[in-house]
């Protein structure tokens, strides 16, 4: 299904038939990805789960003009697509770009979510010469995307130590995977990394307070050490965050380890 918002068309689906006595789960994806990652959603039982393409993204518009893909833009954009469902309040998942998105539009728009569930996320860079760094690392990966193509950057892609673990998955779900990433347009990925990558979002952690009376999950593999830290620092900062840590898990705890996954997605709906 498509929605058209501000001139552009946004892909989303209900991975099962809505039903107004369930509670709606929102689900956002991460960077490369599309809503298809999140099909093993398809087997929770206590939420109607609705998927959407953010920016750039699956089939999802992809505009030129960066200021689409601005945060603050995208966050206003899912009030948009939520209101134009009559929804007026869900919970909202994340997973990693999309978990720093949830972050955000929680932060933002707080009569909107019911209860925040990050895979794999950062509240941001809090260091001004860090986010400086990563800012100039994105834009020169976003030139690399532009110049060499979505191909070469997939191979790059991959090869990083974040995604090592999900060289485990069975030969089938890998392909599912890179083929995912391949089917991406070049100028919604270089432009997602320039205007909504983590050095340009904003720096969220000292808004964490913010979340005192908003049930809040973390969701972390044990393999992924950077990211159990900063889940870690997260709940130190605001106490109330639960961390919740999956075995034999890396960045991507959906597709590592589904069926845990699913476990934990269905008791947020009963709680």
């Amino acid at each position: 299904m498509r929605q058209k918002i501000d001139g552009h068309y946004y892909t989303y689906h209900w991975t099962t038939p809505y039903q107004k006595d369930r509670p709606t789960l929102l689900c956002l994806h991460g960077f490369t990805g599309t809503g298809q990652t999140f099909s093993c959603l398809k087997d929770v039982d206590a939420y109607n789960i609705l998927i959407l393409d953010l920016i750039g993204h699956g089939s999802s518009a992809a505009p030129q003009l960066g200021k689409y893909y601005q945060f603050d833009y995208v966050l206003s954009i899912i009030d948009n697509f939520l209101n134009s469902l009559s929804l007026t309040k869900v919970d909202v998942l994340g997973y990693s770009m999309g978990a720093r998105t949830a972050l955000g539009f929680t932060l933002d728009y707080p009569e909107k979510v019911n209860q925040l569930i990050m895979e794999s996320g950062t509240p941001g860079i809090e260091c001004p010469k860090e986010r400086q760094k990563r800012q100039k690392q994105d834009h020169q990966l976003a030139e690399e995307i532009e110049h060499q193509g979505i191909e070469a950057f997939v191979d790059s892609w991959e090869r990083l130590p974040l995604f090592a673990t999900q060289n485990d998955l069975p030969a089938l779900r890998r392909i599912a995977i890179r083929n995912e990433r391949l089917a991406q347009k070049k100028v919604g990925l270089a432009n997602s990394l320039r205007f909504m990558g983590t050095g340009v979002m904003p720096n969220y952690w000292p808004r964490l307070k913010e979340l005192l009376h908003k049930r809040v999950v973390l969701i972390v593999g044990t393999k992924d050490e950077k990211f159990s830290q900063i889940a870690m620092n997260m709940k130190i900062f605001q106490p109330t965050i639960q961390v919740v840590t999956v075995k034999h898990a890396g960045h991507c705890i959906h597709l590592e380890q589904p069926d845990k996954f699913i476990s934990i997605i269905n008791q947020m709906a009963g709680e």
